[in-house]
C-alpha cells in the first residue's frame, strides 16, 4: 500500500473521530440541531369544553363565555414539555369519532412525538368545566374510552422500548393504578426519572394505591388540596407552608420508594421536600388571573421538560427546573386556555 493511500487512510479516521466528538458534544450541550433524549407522558389527552362565568347559580342558566380545545393532562404537560424546550413522547388514545380526528391533526402539527398514540373506537375522552372569578368550581371527565385501552397500551413493546431511550416520565392518575404500577415497573428498569400528576382529589386516591404499592416514584406533584387527601390527616384545615412540609415529610416517612413531593400552593408558589433538602419558591406574580384551569399541569410539564432538555440537574439544582415550571404557570393563568400550545 502506498504512502498516499495510507496517509489519506488515516486523515479519513482523523476527521471520523472528529465528527463523532463534535455530535456527542453538541447532545452534551443540547444543540437545537441534535434533539434532547424524550420525555415520555402517558395519560389523558381530552376535548375541554370550558365555561367561564362571573357568577353561578343552580337549577338557571348564566351568561359567560365558552372555549373549546384540546385538553387533558397529558397534552397540557406534553404542550409545556415543548415549551421548556423538551421533547414529549405522548402515549394517549383518541377515538374514531369527529373529535379525535380534529385533535390527532393538531397534535400532528405539533412537535410531539405521537408515536405512542392510539387510536380506537368510540368516543373521544371529554373535559367540561365551569370556572367563576378564575377558578374552578366544577367539572366533569369522560375518560372511558381511556380506561378501557390503556392498560393494553402500557403493556405493550412500544412503550417498553421507548422507555430505554427516555430521560424522564410524566404519568397523570387519569389511568387505573394497576397500570400506572405496571409503567413504573418500566421507569424504574430503565432508571427514568418518573413523575406523577395525583390531577384530582378522587385520583389522589389512585396514587395512594400505587404508593402502597411499593413502586419507585421519584416525584408527585399535589396541589394543596390533593396532598391534604394524601396526608395522614386529610381533614385538616390548616394549609400553611409549616403544614405542607409537615405533611411532605409524613408521606415520605410512608413510603420509602417515594423520592420527593413538590406542592403547588397557587399565590404562594411551590414547596419541594426531598429527603435530604427542600425548596421554597415564590410565585410569578401576573397581572390579571383569567382561568387556574391547567396550571398544575403547565408547571410540572414545564419543570420535567427542562430536566429532559438538560437545561438543568435536578440532582445538583432543581431550583432551574422549577422556575421554568413557574414561569409557565404564570402564562397559563392569564390566558383561558388550559395548554400553553394555545397561550
Amino acid at each position: 500500500m502506498s504512502c498516499r493511500s495510507l496517509m489519506l487512510r488515516f486523515a479519513f479516521f482523523i476527521a471520523s473521530v472528529a465528527v463523532f466528538a463534535l455530535a456527542v458534544t453538541k447532545w452534551s450541550n443540547h444543540d437545537p440541531l441534535v434533539p434532547p433524549p424524550p420525555t415520555i407522558v402517558l395519560g389523558g389527552v381530552l376535548f375541554d369544553v370550558k365555561t367561564t362565568s362571573e357568577t353561578h347559580c343552580e337549577n338557571t342558566s348564566v351568561p359567560g363565555k365558552i372555549n373549546q380545545s384540546i385538553g387533558g393532562v397529558a397534552f397540557n404537560m406534553a404542550s409545556a414539555v415543548i415549551n421548556a424546550g423538551g421533547l414529549p413522547l405522548l402515549f394517549s388514545v383518541t377515538g374514531t369519532d369527529a373529535i379525535g380526528a380534529h385533535i390527532r391533526k393538531i397534535i400532528n402539527g405539533m412537535r410531539i412525538d405521537h408515536i405512542g398514540m392510539e387510536v380506537h373506537e368510540g368516543s373521544t375522552p371529554m373535559f367540561v368545566s365551569l370556572s367563576t372569578g378564575g377558578e374552578l368550581v366544577t367539572a366533569v371527565a369522560d375518560t372511558a374510552l381511556l380506561d378501557q385501552h390503556v392498560g393494553a397500551m402500557i403493556n405493550g413493546s412500544m412503550l417498553a422500548f421507548q422507555m430505554r431511550v427516555a430521560k424522564a416520565a410524566l404519568i397523570d392518575m387519569n389511568i387505573e393504578a394497576e397500570h400506572v404500577i405496571r409503567a413504573l415497573a418500566l421507569t424504574e428498569e430503565h432508571g427514568v426519572f418518573t413523575v406523577i400528576d395525583p390531577v384530582s382529589i378522587p385520583k389522589a386516591e389512585r396514587l395512594r394505591a400505587v404508593l402502597e404499592s411499593g413502586a419507585r416514584v421519584d416525584l408527585i406533584s399535589p396541589n394543596r388540596i390533593e396532598l391534604k387527601a394524601l396526608a395522614a390527616d386529610p381533614n385538616d384545615d390548616d394549609d400553611t407552608e409549616a403544614w405542607v412540609h409537615t405533611a411532605s415529610h409524613e408521606l415520605l416517612a410512608r413510603y420509602p420508594n417515594l423520592g420527593g413531593v413538590i406542592t403547588t400552593m397557587g399565590a404562594r408558589g411551590v414547596t419541594l421536600v426531598e429527603r435530604t433538602r427542600t425548596l421554597t419558591l415564590p410565585a410569578i406574580p401576573v397581572e390579571s388571573v383569567v382561568d387556574s384551569t391547567g396550571c398544575g399541569d403547565a408547571f410540572i410539564g414545564a419543570t420535567v421538560g427542562s430536566l429532559g432538555a438538560t437545561l438543568c440537574d435536578w440532582a445538583i439544582d432543581p431550583e432551574v427546573c422549577v422556575s421554568k415550571g413557574l414561569e409557565a404557570a404564570a402564562r397559563v393563568l392569564e390566558s383561558d386556555q388550559s395548554a400553553l400550545f394555545y397561550v
